[in-house]
Parts: C-alpha cells; structure tokens; sequence
C-alpha cells in the first residue's frame, strides 16, 4: 500500500501563485519607490545631484546673519529647493534649512543650516513671474527622530513575530488501521492531520548586518525560527534569514523614522511527533515578504508584514500495516501559504 502526497488541486494553486505574485510585486514596487529620493523635491531627504536652476523653491530670511555652510562666511538669507523643516526638541524650536552647495559649476553636495525660531524674518515661496511670491508657515510638527536600531542580546536586530496564514482548503487524508482505518477531514481552524484552512506560529529571528549602501540602508542575514502548531504536529522551523531594511539608520533631524524591509526564507522544520527523516521533499520550506516599522521608542520598532511561503510538512506515521515501507510512512502536506506578521523589532 502506498499513501499520496497531498497536493491542493492544480487550479487552486495557478490562481494562489497569481494572487501572490501580484501582491509581493505592487508591495515591493511600492517599498522601493517610497524609500528613494529621485526626485529632487523629495520631502526631509538629501540629494547628491545639483537642482536645476528653476527648482529653487523657497527663499528663507533671517533677522540677522548667521554662517554659510556653502560659500563661506556669512549670509542672513537662503535659497533652496527643499522645504524648510521646524524642529521641535527640548532646547526650543529650531528651524533647518538643506542648502544644496555648488561652486566652479560642480555639485559640492547638501549642507544644512539650523536656526531658531526667533531668528527667523520671514519664509516665502518663490513663484513665477505671474505669481508673486506666498509666505510659507511651517509648523512644529516634527519631532527629531531618534530611532537606533542597534538590535538586542548580541544581535544588530532581532525580529519578534505573530504569525497568521491562509492556505486554501485542504485536502482530506486517509490511515489505515487494524479496525479499517480513518479519514481526516480539512477544517478552517484547528491543529489536526485533516489540514486546516488557517495557519498559527510564532516566530523570532536574530540578524546580523553585512553591509550598509545609501547611506541609511543596511543588509542584514540572521536565522529564523519559531514555533508552528499545525498538521497534528508541533513544528519547529530553522532557516536562513536575509533581510533588506531601507532607512534603518534615519536622518536625526528628518521626520522620517520608520522603514520599509524586504525579506526572505529559505529553510527545514523540525519536530518530535511525526518521525519522518529530512528529505527535500518533506520538510523544507521557502518564502518572501515584505513590511513596514514604525518607531515605538529609541530602541524598539512595531513591525507588520506579509508573506508568501511554499511549504513541506510531514503528517503523523501510519501506525499499523507491515507492507509499508519506513520511508512511505508519512503523508507529506505541500501547501502555499500567504500570511501576515505582526511583532516588534530591536
């Protein structure tokens, strides 16, 4: 007697593959787009390249002078391209102005001028021609951020999960027995061999960091694991975990402290009830995603993502029935799972 490996019927899994190509792809179009700066009006982010003679937008007026970080001595007024930016922080309230700096024809970079509030005249927006220029008001809204990221307990990061996953219906499996065995059934919630429809665990991975590229981006490689009741199992998962994070270290004077990330896994489970040997094609999983963190303290982000996975799970060994050999003893439950994460990182 031999025992099926249990796929979900083959249209289900082309319109689970479509949905999920087509999420993962808008959601990681949208990490990259909002985590760059091309555009030269891109608000609290700094530019290598020079604006163009028309980009500059703002004209900021001083009530007395102040040092030009750019051409040298002293200036009480201030053109610039990027909108000025309140500061608000314990010492009083600040204002900073970008300046980008050009001198003999070349680009020298962005330099910033920080002021307090007192000294400042006036702030106007330079129009056109048939325009005459609007004063600007720029409100104290923004608080420096503070973010480190410097991770927990050895590790440059440490991710902390709650974990939720749909995977479609499942399909039923069947045990023979001395009596003339047993069918289970698939049910929507549950922990049983039938499958369920959802999907629990807990999930915890430390992370290293590799590499760091624009400045506030970083490349990070840990190892992820956790616990997943499922499949009348208790699994335990282990794999390798890369991990992209755009604005891990943020600008302290822009207003932007959260950060997008993109991830990825590729690894086996492990587990003490079902017996069944590590084998490529038995308990070996792999998966994508993409989140979003939102600062809590210095140290400490709120984090939530999703993810696809394409995974492997051996069920319970067939107990009874001689004639079946050792290696065929464990039905195998291929599932692709689509998921959510919510957790903290350090």
């Amino acid at each position: 007697m031999k025992l099926l490996i249990l796929f979900p019927p083959s249209e289900t899994r082309r319109r689970l593959f479509g949905c999920t190509a087509f999420v993962m792809l808008t959601c990681l179009a949208m990490c990259l787009s909002l985590s760059s700066c091309a555009s030269h009006r891109c608000l609290y982010c700094r530019f290598s390249e020079c604006p163009q003679e028309d980009a500059y937008l703002y004209s900021v007026e001083l009530k007395s002078d102040v040092p030009d970080p750019c051409g040298g001595g002293t200036a009480r007024s201030f053109v610039t391209p990027y909108p000025p930016a309140m500061l608000c922080a314990q010492g009083g309230t600040f204002l900073r102005i970008d300046l980008p700096c050009i001198g003999g024809g070349e680009c020298r970079g962005t330099q910033a001028v920080t002021v307090t509030q007192e000294q400042v005249l006036r702030i106007t927006r330079v129009s056109d021609t048939k325009t005459p220029p609007s004063p600007v008001i720029v409100d104290c809204r923004c608080v420096n951020c503070t973010s480190a990221r410097d991770g927990l307990l050895g590790a440059d990061k440490l991710e902390l999960r709650a974990m939720g996953g749909y995977r479609g219906k499942q399909t039923a499996v069947f045990y023979p027995d001395a009596a003339g065995g047993r069918l289970y059934e698939p049910e929507t919630f549950g922990f049983e061999r039938g499958g369920t429809t959802f999907t629990v665990g807990v999930e915890a991975a430390p992370m290293w960091t590799l590499f760091r590229f624009n400045g506030t981006d970083a490349f990070h490689l840990g190892i992820l694991t956790g616990v997943w009741p499922v499949d009348g199992s208790v699994f335990i998962p282990l794999s390798l975990h890369p991990r992209v994070t755009f604005n891990d270290r943020p600008d302290p004077y822009g207003c932007r402290c959260s950060a997008w990330y993109i991830f990825g896994d590729v690894g086996v489970t492990f587990d003490f009830t079902t017996r069944s040997p590590i084998a490529r094609d038995r308990r070996v999983f792999a998966g994508a995603g993409v989140g979003y963190e939102f600062p809590l303290s210095r140290g400490t982000d709120f984090a939530i993502d999703i993810f696809a996975r394409r995974v492997y799970l051996p069920l319970p060994a067939v107990e009874c029935c001689p004639d079946i050999p050792p290696d065929q003893r464990n039905p195998v439950r291929i599932s692709n799972v689509v998921g959510i994460r919510l957790g903290v990182t350090f």
